[in-house]
């Protein structure tokens, strides 16, 4: 799993597209990041609180 992008601003960013084009829900997002958030990335308690804030902006 190392190999694979680990940034979770490039996934945001991803999302954050997705819901301007009506390609995503805001919901659907959340879920989205929140799931790439606890299972994939590999981030420090901090981190992941910084992150979930931006979550819950969208």
């Amino acid at each position: 799993m190392k190999n694979i992008i680990m940034d979770f601003g490039f996934y945001y960013e991803i999302a954050k597209k997705k819901i301007k084009l009506k390609l995503w829900s805001a919901e659907y997002s959340k879920g989205y990041l929140y799931f790439f958030l606890n299972n994939v990335a590999d981030v420090t308690e901090e981190q992941y609180n910084e992150y979930s804030k931006m979550i819950d902006e969208l």
